[in-house]
């Protein structure tokens, strides 16, 4: 059940993202929210997600690919 809530939660960030196409702050500030109360699941799927989140946050910066990556990761999550 912790898991559906968890992967529900990541995926209406996700979806706001993909909506407008914009990383806001506090979509950011949600993301980090999400890695933080997530980091110790070790099921492989969070674990990836996880890592692919924390390369694209790490800089401060979120470039274009970075920004369709994020959005390519709701709909892997999604299938």
């Amino acid at each position: 059940m912790r898991y559906d809530k968890a992967i529900s939660e990541l995926l209406g960030i996700l979806q706001a993202i993909h909506y407008d196409e914009v990383i806001n702050e506090l979509e950011i500030s949600s993301l980090e929210k999400w890695i933080d109360l997530n980091v110790n699941n070790f099921d492989p799927l969070f674990q990836e997600i996880i890592s692919k989140l924390k390369k694209v946050l790490a800089d401060n910066v979120i470039t274009e690919s970075e920004k369709n990556n994020i959005i390519r990761l709701e709909s892997n999550i999604m299938n």
